[in-house]
C-alpha cells in the first residue's frame, strides 16, 4: 500500500516537473493548445456526468506527459531524428481533446435543456467551452436559475462585463462605487443561497434520522 502511494505521489512530482517547463516550440501551434488543455480536461474527473471516464482521461494525461517530453526532446537535438513520430503523437492527441470539448459543449446543452445546474456551472468553469460563442446562453440560463446557481468564476465575469457595457464606463475605474455595492449585494445573495442549501441539507439528514429511527422502533416492535 505504501509502495503505491510513493508511486502515485512521484508520479504527480514527475507531472508537475515536465507541465514546468515550456512547452516545445516544434508544432507548438498545435502543441500549446494540447498542453495547455490538459489541466481543464482534468477537471472533467471531478464532475459526476464524467465519472466513467477518469481511466481515459488518466491514460490521456500520460499520453501527453509523454508526447512532450519527446518534443523537448526533439527540440533540443537528442531525437531529432523522431520529429514526424512528435507530429504523428499531436494529431492522435489533438483529436481526443477536441473529443472531450465536443463533448463539453453537448453535455452544456444538455445542461440547459434538462435543468442540470451543477453540471452547467461545473462545465462552464473547465476553460473548455467557448464562452464568447456561448456567451448570451450562460446569461440568460444564469438569470432563470440564479437562486440556485452561484455566480463565482465564468459568470460573474460576465455579469461584471454587462454591467460596464450598460453603464457605459469602465468597470473599476469612474463607477468604482456602484460596481463595489454591486458586488456586495451579489456576497449577500451566495451566502444566502449557501445558508439555504446548508438548512437544505440538515433538514434532509435529520428527516432520514428520524425515519431511521421509526423503522429501528417498528423492528423492535415486531421482535
Amino acid at each position: 500500500m505504501k509502495k503505491s502511494l510513493l508511486f502515485v505521489f512521484s508520479m504527480v512530482i514527475f507531472t508537475q516537473s515536465i507541465f514546468s517547463l515550456e512547452n516545445p516550440k516544434v508544432y507548438s501551434a498545435m502543441g500549446d493548445e494540447i498542453y495547455d488543455n490538459l489541466v481543464n480536461i482534468e477537471k472533467l474527473k471531478s464532475i459526476d456526468e464524467y465519472s466513467d471516464f477518469k481511466l481515459k482521461i488518466d491514460h490521456y494525461s500520460a499520453d501527453v506527459n509523454e508526447a512532450k517530453i519527446l518534443g523537448l526532446a526533439v527540440e533540443s537535438g537528442q531525437k531529432k531524428e523522431q520529429k514526424l513520430q512528435y507530429l504523428s503523437k499531436l494529431r492522435k492527441l489533438s483529436s481526443i481533446s477536441d473529443y472531450f470539448l465536443r463533448s463539453v459543449e453537448k453535455n452544456f446543452y444538455l445542461a440547459i435543456k434538462n435543468t442540470k445546474n451543477k453540471l452547467f456551472i461545473s462545465l462552464v468553469n473547465t476553460k473548455l467551452l467557448d464562452i464568447e460563442k456561448n456567451k448570451k446562453k450562460i446569461l440568460t440560463y444564469y438569470k432563470q436559475h440564479k437562486n440556485n446557481i452561484n455566480s463565482s468564476g465564468v459568470i460573474q465575469n460576465l455579469l461584471d462585463e454587462e454591467f460596464a457595457k450598460k453603464n457605459k464606463k469602465p468597470y473599476g475605474l469612474k463607477n468604482k462605487k456602484r460596481n463595489q455595492e454591486a458586488k456586495i449585494k451579489r456576497m449577500r445573495e451566495n451566502d444566502k443561497y449557501k445558508q439555504e442549501q446548508l438548512e437544505k441539507k440538515l433538514s434532509q439528514e435529520l428527516k432520514l434520522k428520524k425515519e431511521k429511527i421509526r423503522e429501528e422502533q417498528e423492528k423492535a416492535l415486531f421482535n
